[in-house]
Formats: structure tokens, C-alpha cells, sequence
């Protein structure tokens, strides 16, 4: 009897953990445009954590400026900015190594473009860029992080020191 109540147990969490994520799925309507990807592969904040927790062929990319990573990111997350300033006009423009560098990092950790890639931004509206941008170039599996560092911070999920 002890053996079957543990096997009920178990179904019964594996139940109720499928039911959470399906709920928490992100839909594309209740998104602003400038949030939304042609790949439509969304994830809270926390479900880019629990994702990245569980580890495997899996990479986090914070797209934002240096001096906000330096504010604190996603302890995994390496930062490869999709704007940056440029100095000579003073403006913020399209980073051009972007893409270059996002397959470098990817080489450096045994990932390819075929690997689950994570965007993360303050709002989700940079990272929907960098998705685009990499969905361009055949990347298949990019998801953006639609609520961001700042439903990061919300959660309370950890940050680099």
C-alpha cells in the first residue's frame, strides 16, 4: 500500500506541475508589438530561470547596454548588447558584431543555432529584437523573456553580484 500511495503521489505532482506550466504559457495578444517575435517563442521570467536551472543545451543572452548588466543580470546570462552608442554622432544604433558575437559565445559553450536560445531585456522589447534578428539568420529556437529584468527583479530570481 505504501509503494502505490508514493506512485499516486508522484502522478499527482507530475500532474500538477504540467497544469502550472500550461497555464503560465505566454500568449502573443497579451503582448505589445514591439514585444512580439515572428518565432513566437515566449517565456516569463521565471520560466526562463526554471528553464536555464534545469541546465542542458540551453544559453541566456542579456541584450541590454553594459552599464545595465553592470546593475545587475541574470547570474548565467552573458551580455551581448543589441545597440550600443555610438561615439562620434552620440547616438544609439544597431550593434552590427551582434549576431557575430552571439555565434561566438554559442561556439565557446558547444551550442549551435539549432540550441534553445534565451533574450532577456529590461522589457522584452530589445530582447524581441534580438530574436528577430537571430530568427534572420535561421535560429529556430529563440525565446524572449517578455517581462524581463524587471519581472526578473519582481520574482526575486537571482542576479550577478
Amino acid at each position: 500500500m505504501n509503494d502505490m500511495s508514493k506512485f499516486f503521489q508522484r502522478v499527482v505532482i507530475l500532474f500538477l506541475f504540467a497544469s502550472m506550466t500550461a497555464c503560465s504559457a505566454v500568449k502573443s495578444d497579451d503582448l505589445s508589438e514591439k514585444q512580439k517575435t515572428v518565432l513566437g517563442l515566449y517565456l516569463t521570467a521565471q520560466e526562463a530561470y526554471n528553464l536555464v536551472k534545469r541546465g542542458g543545451n540551453k544559453i541566456m543572452f542579456d541584450v541590454r547596454t553594459l552599464a545595465e548588466a553592470k546593475e545587475g543580470s541574470p547570474r548565467f546570462a552573458i551580455n551581448v548588447p543589441i545597440l550600443i552608442r555610438e561615439k562620434e554622432h552620440n547616438q544609439v544604433v544597431f550593434n552590427t558584431n551582434f549576431v557575430t558575437t552571439i555565434k561566438e559565445k554559442l561556439k565557446k559553450k558547444g551550442l549551435d543555432e539549432q540550441s534553445t536560445i534565451i533574450m532577456i531585456s529590461n522589457q522584452g522589447k530589445r530582447s524581441a529584437r534580438a530574436v528577430n534578428t537571430l530568427a534572420k539568420k535561421e535560429y529556430q529556437k529563440v525565446y524572449n523573456v517578455v517581462d524581463g529584468i524587471i519581472g526578473w527583479k519582481e520574482k526575486n530570481l537571482p542576479l550577478s553580484d
